[in-house]
């Protein structure tokens, strides 16, 4: 292969600089690229190794379904644990105490409005004694009027005269009535004869004998007409009875692109002068110039 003696070339000896990059090609600029980075792969055995490692691994199947110790241990075997590991008992003890409380909750009524053992102290505290001897000090005085009021017994059942009446005796004495039998009897008789009486109503409306057509395309006046009709002014309604065509308000230029450029010449040559040899002289390098076959390849000056 041609390109291995380059490689070699690269790796042993760096080339010479070439004072221009016009001979350098694409095969030779890859390949130093990949001469220069060289040093950041690994080792061949180690990447082959690594490969061998990561194939094996993605031919096993690993399932885990946690991390914790398995205890291998039934509830019955726990609790058989626990109870060797307890302590030992006293069932004689304990029968005993468990009897004492059962005839202690047969016989015996647990009621109890204090401290088991301490006299009830009835003590009120208003009667204790100052501990500090300067209540005294603190405690106001009442008035004798309202000491005594106070000190009295003061019950009301009313003010009010009994009156020693049953109800049903109440209830039958008479007390004068102001009742008109004789409107109440002329209401009675007239309701009596409206609930006798058809309540059939078909609309007291009086009837209208007009169409719909009719009842919406109202006639209406000539006043009315004139009342309600639009009017225009005389000016607007004389411009808007005109024809209004406008094709344009610029003043018209009539001249043609051959007349312009030959005034534009003309402005020109009277303007700056005209030297008919510099004109003939500028024609011939022209016509030389197109005469010519001219490739440009590129103007980059590293390439020259």
């Amino acid at each position: 292969s041609w390109a291995s003696p380059l490689l070699a070339c690269v790796c042993t000896k760096p080339p010479e600089e070439m004072p221009t990059k016009r001979f350098e090609t694409t095969t030779e600029s890859g390949l130093r690229a990949i001469v220069a980075r060289r040093g950041e792969l690994e080792d061949r055995g180690v990447i082959a190794q690594r490969l061998r490692e990561r194939k094996i691994a993605n031919t096993k199947t690993s399932i885990v379904f946690g991390f914790d110790k398995d205890k291998w241990e039934t509830d019955a075997m726990s609790r058989q644990k626990d109870i060797l590991a307890a302590k030992p008992r006293d069932i004689a003890a304990e029968r005993k105490k468990q009897h004492e409380m059962k005839m202690h909750l047969k016989f015996h009524t647990n009621i109890s409005f204090g401290g088991e053992g301490q006299p009830i102290d009835y003590t009120q505290d208003s009667k204790q004694a100052d501990p500090t001897g300067h209540i005294h000090e603190y405690t106001g005085v009442l008035n004798k009027e309202v000491e005594k009021f106070i000190k009295q017994s003061s019950l009301y059942f009313g003010n009010d005269q009994p009156v020693y009446k049953s109800v049903a005796h109440e209830g039958m004495e008479y007390k004068g009535n102001n009742t008109e039998f004789e409107k109440i009897q002329a209401t009675t008789a007239k309701l009596k004869k409206d609930l006798r009486a058809c309540h059939y109503s078909l609309g007291e409306d009086k009837i209208e004998y007009t169409t719909d057509y009719q009842r919406g395309y109202q006639p209406y006046t000539k006043e009315q007409q004139e009342s309600v009709r639009g009017s225009l002014a005389k000016e607007v309604k004389a411009d808007l009875r005109k024809c209004h065509f406008e094709l344009g308000h610029d003043p018209v230029l009539w001249e043609t692109d051959v007349m312009r450029s030959h005034w534009k010449i003309a402005e020109h040559i009277a303007k700056e002068g005209r030297d008919p040899k510099a004109d003939r002289d500028k024609a011939k390098a022209l016509k030389l110039s197109l005469q010519k076959t001219s490739f440009v390849i590129g103007d980059d000056e590293e390439y020259d």
